[in-house]
């Protein structure tokens, strides 16, 4: 829920009730994602109680199996950390049992210690800022994503994916058929995969709409790689 609160809805209770916020959550939050061993919620970008706003940069994490408490104490494994290499987190990709931490000038992972209840931060040096919340894909280990005018794989280290359709995506210039994107509607950037033809695809709302109508996609296959515009 991006800026929003954190829901939980009793399944039990039937479709008549009505989802509630989870309290001593943070009340706002960039992106929220849960951890598969030790089911955690995580919030990116967290509403901080100090400055008592959200806080682009804090994560915060609930302790193991109650997602109610995230004060840190000796008794449990709630906690937070706040990252420092930029001004917001953009974009969150679980891969491989961590979580991919983008912001908008740098590339972390956090990922489980030795210690099993504590995690560990590390950052990978300095990339471009990602298109929206939702640009990236974990492909076989790898994140890739689309950026402000490029795109991106991360597998350890920071590369740019050549691509020969750039301009038809990130130039407007409808004389020659260049569309562009509209930047207003960023976040509705979606990237999913077509796993019959190892694709991914970017869905994106042109210069000129305020609604997806068009896309982009890559083609993975070793000693296929391509790109195609839809």
């Amino acid at each position: 829920p991006w800026r929003g609160a954190i829901y939980v809805w009793d399944t039990s209770t039937g479709t008549g009730t009505r989802a509630v916020i989870i309290t001593n959550a943070p009340s706002s939050n960039l992106h929220v994602r849960v951890t598969d061993d030790l089911r955690q919620i995580v919030s990116f970008g967290a509403y901080s109680t100090t400055i008592s706003a959200l806080d682009p940069m804090l994560i915060k994490w609930c302790d193991s199996e109650d997602y109610t408490q995230w004060t840190a104490a000796e008794t449990n494994n709630a906690g937070s950390k706040r990252l420092d290499n930029g001004t917001e987190i953009v974009l969150v990709v679980p891969s491989g049992g961590r979580f991919v931490v983008v912001t908008d000038k740098a590339v972390y992972t956090m990922s489980r210690s030795n210690d099993d209840y504590i995690f560990a931060f590390d950052t990978y040096g300095e990339s471009i800022r990602p298109a929206g919340p939702n640009c990236g894909y974990d492909m076989n280990g790898v994140v890739i994503y689309m950026g402000i005018g490029q795109f991106i794989a991360f597998s350890g280290i920071i590369e740019t994916i050549p691509c020969d359709v750039l301009s038809f995506i990130f130039t407007e210039d409808t004389a020659r058929g260049f569309l562009g994107i509209n930047w207003l509607q960023s976040a509705k950037i979606f990237c999913g995969r077509n796993k019959t033809n190892n694709d991914l695809i970017w869905f994106y709302c042109s210069a000129d709409s305020d609604e997806i109508d068009r896309c982009v996609g890559y083609c993975t296959e070793p000693g296929n790689t391509h790109w195609w515009l839809g």
